[in-house]
């Protein structure tokens, strides 16, 4: 069983649905999509730290600026200096950064929704059901290892092994 999962995860991953978005790829959609967060939860503030957005999106800061780069020269993204301290530099959407992800949700909503409405409604029932069981246990199992990691970790303080 353990096999036959981790071969349906690879298919889904074989079947880079972002092809259907020629003009932007998965990782800089990643990335605008948590800069919209950012912009509708900081109210009148919409910018974010570039070591901030890096550490949300837990890739690296030259990582994350090299996707920047590529945003802002597409109008996706701008940047800003910070008024106190120019050293530190934000980032915000733009509207055609807005304007792209609302295409991106689209093209998506409509893919997903004619593949859903192709299958069966009480295959699809049991399936979500099934996918939200197992997102469950794998959620406490990762936590239970987390936690045992740590505790291995503290456990070593006094004396290393």
């Amino acid at each position: 069983m353990h096999q036959r999962m981790m071969e349906a995860f690879f298919r889904f991953h074989k079947l880079k649905i972002f092809r259907i978005l020629p003009e932007i790829s998965q990782s800089d959609v990643c990335l605008l999509a948590k800069l919209m967060v950012v912009r509708e939860n900081q109210g009148e503030r919409q910018g974010i730290r570039v070591s901030e957005l890096a550490q949300k999106l837990e890739l690296s800061v030259p990582s994350v600026s090299r996707t920047l780069n590529h945003l802002e020269k597409k109008g996706y993204v701008t940047r800003y200096e910070g008024i106190n301290d120019r050293r530190i530099t934000y980032v915000c959407l733009t509207d055609k950064g807005r304007d792209i992800l609302e295409k991106v949700d689209t093209v998506m909503r409509d893919y997903w929704g004619t593949v859903i409405s192709r299958m069966d409604p009480a295959t699809m029932e049991h399936l979500m059901d099934g996918i939200d069981e197992f997102y469950r246990v794998a959620e406490e199992e990762l936590l239970k290892r987390l936690q045992e990691k740590e505790n291995n970790i503290n456990g070593r303080k006094d004396g290393c092994k």
